[in-house]
């Protein structure tokens, strides 16, 4: 995959989200292209719960030295078991308190293009002119964004809860063709674009950058309230 990505603090006095491009982990500011990638996550710190950031930047680090290319499923399912023990390891305090962290991302493995995801961080796909919502949302109102509605309901998974086990990663390979592109995204950049608004762009952008900074360029201009992290996939 070619990778165009990026993260921001928007209008928070810090960034909770982390980004994940290969074996390369961003933190606070960051803007970047990349040829050859085999691995892409975001991970978003939960609102409400202490020290986001730590959350999602343990996870991203514990995702980022586990990945092989030769993997299969299980293999990703245990990585990603393991930043959740990770995540978990940081508790402080009572465990229902946190930190915890969304994640999604997709990663090629030894048989093809898998999406995985916990929480209600998206990713979408872009292919023959129409956009989709492919992760599934662990949340009280979920899958709600393609349908255009603005709806925020409460994270009922994710990284550092007590009692997740293995089979609540949601895993499913990718039936993707060239020219095809995936938006991994947290919900800074869900919650200022509408899904519409979204769809319009990628079909006006003539490639995958031109698209990439047309998306950054709209959610600068609407002012996301919250951190905004963002990464566009080409195959």
């Amino acid at each position: 995959m070619t990778v165009h990505a990026m993260t921001a603090i928007g209008q928070r006095p810090n960034n909770e989200d982390a980004l994940v491009v290969g074996g390369e982990v961003f933190l606070n500011e960051a803007n970047l292209s990349r040829q050859d990638v085999e691995f892409v996550a975001v991970l978003d710190g939960v609102g409400g719960s202490p020290r986001g950031e730590v959350a999602s930047s343990v996870g991203a680090y514990s995702l980022a030295k586990a990945f092989r290319s030769d993997m299969d499923e299980e293999a990703l399912r245990s990585a990603l078991m393991q930043a959740h023990l990770d995540v978990a390891g940081q508790q402080q305090g009572p465990a229902e308190k946190g930190p915890f962290s969304t994640l999604v991302g997709i990663a090629r493995l030894n048989d093809g293009y898998y999406f995985f995801n916990l929480g209600d961080s998206i990713s979408l796909l872009y292919s023959h002119g129409h956009l989709r919502q492919v992760s599934m949302d662990d949340s009280t109102t979920p899958n709600v964004y393609e349908y255009g509605l603005d709806v925020h309901g409460f994270i009922t998974y994710c990284l550092g809860q007590p009692g997740l086990l293995r089979g609540d990663f949601h895993i499913q390979k990718a039936d993707l063709v060239p020219g095809d592109v995936v938006l991994i995204t947290s919900d800074g950049i869900t919650s200022t674009i509408p899904f519409l608004d979204l769809e319009d762009i990628l079909r006006q952008s003539m490639d995958g950058k031109e698209q990439f900074d047309h998306i950054v360029e709209e959610v600068g201009r609407r002012v996301s309230l919250d951190n905004y992290t963002l990464a566009l996939c080409e195959l």
